[in-house]
């Protein structure tokens, strides 16, 4: 009983409180969402929260698709896009200053979280009849990468003992081009989103989908591909999320979310966090993985390490669901957040002195600027 009116307070909060202040805001006609192919489930889940946009602030929600990531962020640092729809792993590589961003075009991006969402399940896929059962069944198979797979595939390889070096690495033009090729039988894997469109056809052809699963209590396992990429955290797959035949496997995940640049107008993330706050029981039933999109789930924050914007800090603090616990742990990630800009600058100024290129290529560098990032705290 206590509980069931904790949750209708809470809901009175959200549908009625501040009214007044929301009122000043004057949202745009449109609202651009730097985002993923149409075809992909980010992209899916993110439309089916479309008419909320109108119904809610007014706005239009429109999708600027590509296939890459760094071209989705690009997209929003370039005022082509109000706000990137993506998972928390690939935000993770451009707010750290990583793999395609450790260049000088880039260095760590000052992006904030304008709502943290449920969570994404992701593997490496094979085709069910290829006998490929573990990361260890990949040794000398043809795995499709492209610019923004590798840290990914670099840390699912380490998890059994593997690097590139001990596949066959073949090019694709992304996500959605590199389960193309898994599907036509071109490659031997590929990474998979247990949601995405083609790995449901995968799933029911005659060939099948199979996840390459890793284990919870391979300790050793996990300690080798978090050290790759630590956003990357261990998860079960529940029934009816995605393919069935990804359902109960072990395999890696991270929040979905909507982000975007700390110099962005607090219209937009207010926005944002105002509709998936509101709108949320009109359309947490269009897709699977959209009932896990609560406010509750969007103030867990305390593991993630991306700043909240302070439009949506705005609406949290107008529904009094902003905590001090809240801000301590904001203040914390501005902090580290200034403190890789800063460390970037010298990082790039040894590099200079030292005749060491700066192109992501570079082992020697990209070694360096790791060992700077590993001293922040």
């Amino acid at each position: 009983m206590r509980r069931g009116i904790m949750v209708f307070i809470l809901a009175l909060m959200i549908g009625f409180g501040s009214s007044a202040v929301a009122d000043e805001m004057k949202y745009p006609a449109q609202i651009r969402a730097s985002t993923a192919t149409m075809l992909s489930a980010t992209t899916i889940m993110m439309m089916a929260v479309a008419p909320q946009f109108e119904e809610i602030v007014g706005s239009k929600l429109r999708a600027v698709p590509s296939d890459l990531l760094a071209s989705q962020c690009m997209a929003m640092k370039k005022g082509k896009a109000d706000f990137w729809n993506v998972h928390l792993a690939s935000s993770y590589r451009a707010v750290f200053g990583v793999e395609e961003y450790a260049t000088p075009r880039w260095g760590p991006q000052k992006i904030r979280m304008a709502w943290k969402g449920g969570p994404t399940f992701l593997a490496i896929g094979v085709r069910a009849n290829s006998g490929i059962n573990t990361i260890q069944d990949l040794k000398g198979k043809k795995v499709g990468v492209y610019a923004g797979s590798e840290g990914f595939i670099s840390a699912y390889l380490a998890f059994g003992n593997l690097t590139f070096e001990d596949v066959k690495v073949i090019p694709a033009t992304g996500f959605g081009g590199a389960l193309t090729q898994l599907s036509e039988n071109r490659i031997d894997a590929a990474l998979v989103s247990v949601a995405t469109p083609v790995a449901y056809e995968m799933d029911e052809s005659p060939a099948g989908l199979r996840y390459l699963p890793l284990p919870r209590n391979d300790k050793a396992g996990w300690k080798r591909l978090q050290l790759i990429y630590p956003a990357l955290l261990p998860y079960t797959v529940p029934q009816d999320i995605g393919t069935k035949s990804g359902w109960g496997v072990e395999m890696s995940g991270f929040p979905k979310g909507n982000f975007v640049y700390a110099d962005q107008k607090d219209v937009i993330a207010y926005a944002v966090a105002k509709v998936y706050a509101e709108g949320y029981e009109d359309y947490k039933a269009k897709h699977s993985h959209l009932p896990f999109w609560t406010i509750e789930t969007a103030l867990d924050v305390f593991d993630v390490p991306t700043p909240y914007h302070s439009g949506s800090i705005r609406y949290f603090k107008e529904k009094g669901l902003w905590t001090p616990e809240h801000e301590k742990w904001q203040q914390n990630q501005v902090r580290l957040e200034n403190l890789r800009q800063e460390t970037w600058k010298k990082a790039l100024a040894e590099a200079k002195s030292k005749n060491i290129s700066t192109e992501i290529d570079n082992k020697e560098w990209t070694d360096l600027w790791k060992s700077y990032l590993n001293k922040i705290e």
